[in-house]
């Protein structure tokens, strides 16, 4: 039977913080229990973050193209990742970028990805991860929605997202 448990050593900051998260949730839990529960909740936001926004089709294919071999970070930052790579790539290489994808939807998604939370961006990011991870799945609605994307129509040029 595979040993499905999970441990570490929490500093005394993080291990009062979820005594405190315990008392104010209105739960006599332990702290190992109460650390389950805040993981379980991280899940389901990341999930919820990611429902939140529609992607279309295109938005993903480049999204993965910039994404994809990049690490996931330890820390989130006030810019977020999707963000600040796309922009990277924009100026590495302005006519690549532009001549496969366009300026107009360029600057569409360069916006939408600024508007992201911080959890809807690490969601974004780990939701691509994991869609590149899984051979089975095909870049198509399907493929995208397995891992928990919404995808939308395409927008219309000319129109704002």
């Amino acid at each position: 039977m595979q040993d499905n448990r999970v441990s570490f050593r929490a500093d005394l900051e993080l291990r009062d913080w979820l005594e405190q998260r315990a008392v104010h949730g209105g739960r006599d839990e332990s702290t190992d229990k109460r650390a389950r529960t805040e993981l379980e909740l991280w899940r389901d936001v990341l999930h919820l973050e990611l429902q939140r926004t529609g992607w279309t089709l295109d938005e993903l294919t480049c999204l993965h193209a910039i994404l994809a071999s990049t690490t996931l970070p330890a820390h989130p930052s006030w810019t977020g990742q999707a963000y600040t790579e796309l922009d990277v790539a924009q100026r590495t290489d302005p006519a690549a970028m532009n001549d496969r994808y366009g300026a107009d939807f360029l600057a569409r998604l360069s916006e939408k990805l600024r508007q992201l939370s911080t959890a809807a961006d690490i969601a974004l990011v780990d939701a691509i991860h994991r869609w590149d991870d899984n051979r089975d799945l095909d870049r198509d609605t399907a493929g995208y929605t397995a891992v928990g994307f919404r995808v939308a129509a395409p927008v219309p040029a000319g129109s704002r997202p």
